[in-house]
């Protein structure tokens, strides 16, 4: 009841629209997307929301979730595996019309990772389940994902200094690797410092661009030339006749 139509649409609009008629690489021309929103503002949990449908349309999906600790990644695979949890006493809407693809509260894989049941149950193996969970620092090599959630990656423990900052850009770009040539990026946070990662999206946002605000806190960037499309929403916005005044 905290997700509002007039305050959440417009991220829920920001994430990939489902077609199950369409091939995975074939739902969106926009590969990359950048969310920064306050904190508290539920973020997070429509990203969660954003998995669930992932999984809903595409039972054979991989996604990989990194974030800046193992308490996060757990946390978030958690509230993913939370709305495909059986609930006998009293049935959850996923329950009632998706019942297929839900798990007996027991019967779940490690904190760090879900495996959707319709996927187990091919039988076909394969490296990684249906979610990954797991921190920045993280070495992944030779697994590969079709979505990638890089969600609250940047934070106050890796973003001190300038230095810290770099190393946690590094590290992402080169996790992007694991990312399929056409897969879906989502990164998900809130700012600590000019440079950090999310500085540093914004200073290569330059190119074929459109820029339009939803609103006075506000700001959406659509960029063609590399397919990035960046959601902006500020906690305060200062009038520009206030700010005369302050200066």
């Amino acid at each position: 009841n905290k997700l509002l139509e007039s305050t959440h649409q417009r991220i829920c609009d920001f994430f990939v629209q489902k077609d199950d008629t369409k091939t995975i690489a074939e739902q969106d021309r926009i590969k990359n997307r950048l969310l920064l929103w306050p904190r508290g503002g539920l973020k997070s949990s429509t990203s969660v929301v954003d998995c669930v449908q992932w999984i809903l349309n595409f039972p054979d999906i991989r996604i990989l979730v990194m974030t800046s600790n193992d308490d996060l990644a757990v946390g978030f695979v958690g509230e993913i595996k939370s709305h495909f949890t059986l609930h006998p006493d009293d049935p959850s809407p996923m329950n009632i019309f998706w019942p297929e693809y839900c798990v007996d509260g027991n019967d779940v894989e490690s904190g760090f990772e879900f495996i959707c049941p319709i996927w187990k149950a091919k039988g076909i193996k394969r490296r990684e389940p249906t979610v990954t969970a797991t921190t920045v620092m993280t070495a992944m090599s030779g697994f590969h994902y079709e979505v990638e959630k890089i969600d609250d990656a940047v934070s106050n423990n890796n973003s001190e200094s300038e230095i810290q900052c770099r190393r946690t850009t590094k590290v992402l770009n080169i996790n992007k690797k694991m990312l399929r040539a056409w897969g879906y990026q989502d990164k998900i946070g809130t700012r600590y410092q000019d440079w950090d990662d999310y500085g540093t999206e914004l200073e290569k946002n330059v190119g074929d661009m459109t820029t339009w605000h939803d609103g006075p806190c506000v700001e959406v960037m659509e960029n063609r030339s590399t397919a990035t499309k960046i959601l902006i929403g500020r906690a305060i916005v200062i009038k520009p006749e206030r700010l005369v005044e302050l200066e």
